[in-house]
């Protein structure tokens, strides 16, 4: 089964996108990252695939920089 993360630049970018999509009634869940891949956050929102893009346009248009990768 792939798993869907998105990755965050910092902390702070991660609790901004947590409330951005809390905010549009999307549901949280926030791991601890897989892997590193901007190395300062080590947590990722765990996301579903359905709603990837969705989820990716919203915390963009917040101004957010982020990186989505599929993890199996």
């Amino acid at each position: 089964m792939i798993k869907s993360f998105c990755y965050l630049q910092t902390p702070r970018d991660l609790i901004r996108a947590e409330k951005v999509l809390m905010d549009a009634g999307i549901e949280v869940v926030i791991r601890p990252a897989p892997e590193p891949v901007f190395g300062v956050c080590n947590m990722a929102i765990d996301i579903e695939d359905n709603d990837k893009v969705y989820i990716v346009s919203l915390l963009e248009a917040a101004g957010l920089i982020v990186k989505v990768k599929d993890i199996e």
